[in-house]
């Protein structure tokens, strides 16, 4: 029967219920899932390759020569680095293997016999080499043809090769490929190829396309690449003129507090310090809700920037809350604003340790305004956590929180 984009993927051959199941967790439910379900990566099998033309990161598939095979012990453990070379008229490659990937591997290989290895190319210490590559035995009638093939992550067991299988199954049998997203005018001005065409492309790549394919330049791959970020920014557009039209609480800056609580500090703040702040307080200033992400390596002083903006929520009469992810961070960053703000703040903590009395009286204080900065872990997201005035919130380590989550924060305020 013909398929179309919304079949689901049950009715392809060789599916059927049980796969389609297991697809369905992976959220592969459609046929059009499936052309979406993109290549991590592919396997090289062009037979001019040699070990010679090899380069770092490539997934490569090439013939060759068993040299030799020996194990060397990895450190004063009783384990053992097994490593397999091989050689061509190019070169050689040491294929290392930090574990037996089944008993009697390694006693295959004997010297002088021609191998195929599939894997991908590591740069170690400056020399090219194979990690747990798959090597196999050459079939006598095997002919190794041009090609890319194309390398999906394994769905529960299901292998890529079987994936790929699938998905060219429902490229021959489909009645129509997902129609055109972009106008004319903006694919011409970005030199992009229309989506059918990349999508047959990037599941059916061609050989002569062979390098711009294994490092992701492709113009199949470039238009993918291209809508995703496309999509992704226009979404972020959107959210950022949907939070200007928001009425938000605005946080005056007086900097009797700010200015305290930087002469005290036994440090001057950086450049860039004050440039984030200063941006953030503009906000805060502002009519419409902050939304605001404080980027830097670790100890380049961002919970510093992010507390004197809980200062100056609290100088307005506002409160503040800090969720981080664990105890251990909630309890550092507690232990540092105190010695910091604890003559300006109020500072309280809230952690799944904090004790049922000790709970009890801290939401009390919370409703009444008797807490300005509240630091803790996802117990802040209790329902029984009730602010008099939340008006910052602060999340550290975003990713490793949910939208939801971050949401029935900001909700609380």
């Amino acid at each position: 029967m013909a398929i179309s984009l919304d079949t689901s993927i049950q009715y392809l051959k060789g599916v059927g219920p049980n796969l389609a199941d297991v697809f369905s967790r992976k959220g592969i439910k459609t046929v059009q899932d499936f052309l979406e379900f993109y290549p991590r990566s592919y396997e090289d099998q062009r037979t001019a390759r040699n070990i010679a033309s090899l380069k770092p990161h490539e997934t490569v598939s090439l013939k060759a020569h068993v040299l030799k095979v020996a194990s060397v012990p990895l450190g004063k453990s009783s384990r053992r680095i097994y490593d397999v070379t091989l050689k061509d008229p190019s070169g050689l490659i040491h294929c290392k293997f930090f574990r037996v990937p089944y008993k009697g591997y390694f006693e295959r290989f004997t010297p002088g016999k021609e191998v195929r290895v599939i894997g991908e190319v590591k740069d170690y210490r400056g020399r090219i080499e194979f990690h747990h590559p798959d090597i196999r035995d050459i079939e006598p009638d095997e002919v190794l043809h041009d090609q890319l093939i194309p390398l999906y992550i394994e769905v529960e067991g299901v292998a890529s090769a079987k994936i790929m299988k699938f998905i060219r199954l429902a490229l021959a049998e489909i009645d129509q490929l997902p129609t055109e997203t972009f106008h004319e005018a903006l694919m011409k001005r970005y030199e992009l190829m229309t989506r059918k065409k990349a999508l047959e492309q990037i599941h059916n790549p061609t050989i002569e396309q062979g390098t711009a394919f294994l490092e992701f330049k492709a113009p199949s791959q470039r238009r993918i690449i291209f809508e995703e970020f496309f999509w992704l920014e226009l979404y972020l557009a959107a959210r950022k003129s949907g939070l200007q039209k928001e009425k938000g609480s605005v946080i005056v800056n007086d900097q009797a507090w700010v200015g305290d609580v930087l002469k005290s500090l036994p440090f001057k703040m950086t450049q860039a310090q004050a440039r984030s702040f200063g941006e953030i307080q503009k906000d805060m200033e502002g009519p419409h809700p902050m939304n605001r992400l404080i980027q830097g390596d670790v100890g380049s002083g961002k919970t510093m920037v992010c507390l004197l903006a809980c200062v100056q929520a609290a100088q307005s009469g506002f409160q503040s809350c800090l969720m981080v992810p664990t105890e251990i961070l909630a309890e550092q960053h507690f232990k540092s604003t105190r010695k910091f703000l604890g003559g300006k703040l109020r500072v309280a903590m809230l952690t799944g340790k904090t004790k049922p009395t000790e709970r009890k009286e801290l939401f009390e204080k919370l409703k009444i305004g008797e807490v300005d900065l509240l630091i803790g872990t996802h117990a802040l997201l209790e329902d029984e956590v009730k602010f008099k005035s939340l008006g910052l919130v602060v999340i550290d380590e975003q990713h490793r929180f949910g939208v939801a989550q971050r949401g029935t924060l900001k909700a609380k305020g």
